[in-house]
């Protein structure tokens, strides 16, 4: 007889113990971005349509290692830089997120879930009725249980996989019973064997062992870095592989390997991504510029390809940006095919 696969939490999960530690509830996106940022790290929120006042809470538990968050701040975009020593584990209690994480793309749900390890970058974008599930583990205590092994998570986890069972029960043990909390709280030693479970459960179900040494345990080379560097501050001008090869010091063919090798990328692939993250910041913050002078500012001479890039990478024309960032002002769009 087969055995049942696990039930996702959602909304309709008694987390009544989670609740119960709510860290704030306020109506300021900015407010509610800096208040998240100082248990998670330092990222861009941005809000989507005109208001800027919406209901946000975060809920936040605190063990040794471990720290599971209940977040909600209606439909907005995130951008997430570098997870500064943690993983995380991403999923919904209700609504849904469109996440990428490098060459992972998904959309998450009470069903679905997004892994990413110490290192990579977040990009997303949130349903008005999504409240998000965060467990964030230190880098220091996934080792401790990974042991010798150079271990991943799989990016992409299905709630509804039986090998993630006896971590969503664990989990939801934790979340839903206030006599539980209070009794692994008042007791470290508690705590820490529960921090312990619920870490080897998760890597007994998803973990898996990584061949390659992991990037974040071999910092990229100095001339990434003077590349880098370079196109953030010449993006908008006409900048060639030979111009940031030359500024970073380096042959064009040692550049193209440390880039592929470290950032999964090229430089002419990373410089048009900082000019398409340029744009986009300013369709959404100023209304004054048309939609074809911006794309002129941030070094895009070719009208109709700034828009299918953009369109590609960002799932929608610039049009639709300028139009959630709450203004009818769509002069000039480029939606050349």
């Amino acid at each position: 007889m087969a055995r049942a696969a696990a039930v996702p939490l959602s909304v309709k999960t008694d987390v009544a113990a989670l609740r119960q530690c709510r860290l704030f509830s306020c109506e300021d996106v900015t407010e509610a971005r800096d208040r998240i940022a100082k248990i998670l790290q330092p990222h861009t929120l941005l809000p989507i349509g005109s208001r800027a006042r919406r209901p946000n809470h975060m809920d936040v538990i605190g063990l040794p290692g471990v720290w599971i968050n209940a977040i909600s701040f209606g439909e907005a975009r995130i951008e997430v830089p570098p997870l500064d020593g943690y993983h995380v584990v991403i999923f919904c209690l209700s609504g849904h997120a469109r996440m990428r994480s490098g060459a992972t793309e998904t959309d998450i749900s009470p069903h679905r879930a997004i892994t990413l390890a110490p290192g990579r970058r977040l990009e997303g974008r949130f349903s008005s009725d999504c409240e998000q599930i965060v467990v964030r583990i230190d880098k220091s205590a996934f080792q401790a249980h990974a042991g010798m092994r150079s271990v991943v998570l799989d990016p992409v986890i299905d709630i509804g996989d039986r090998t993630l069972r006896p971590w969503l029960m664990h989990l939801e043990t934790l979340i839903s019973s206030p006599e539980v909390l209070r009794m692994i709280q008042s007791d470290r030693r508690i705590s820490t064997n529960y921090v312990n479970l619920l870490i080897r459960l998760l890597i007994a179900g998803h973990g898996r062992n990584n061949d390659t040494k992991e990037r974040t345990q071999c910092p990229a080379p100095a001339s990434v870095f003077r590349a880098e560097a370079f196109i953030a501050a010449h993006a908008r001008e006409p900048i060639t592989l030979q111009d940031i090869a030359a500024a970073a010091r380096t042959p064009v063919r040692t550049l193209l390997y440390g880039f592929r090798r470290f950032r999964e990328t090229t430089p002419m692939q990373f410089l048009r991504s900082v000019r398409l993250r340029e744009a986009r910041d300013r369709l959404l913050r100023d209304r004054s510029r048309s939609i074809a002078a911006v794309a002129l500012e941030c070094g895009f001479n070719h009208l109709g390809r700034f828009s299918r890039e953009y369109a590609n990478k960002f799932g929608e024309l610039p049009s639709a940006t300028r139009a959630s960032g709450g203004t009818d002002d769509v002069s000039g769009a480029v939606e050349t095919h």
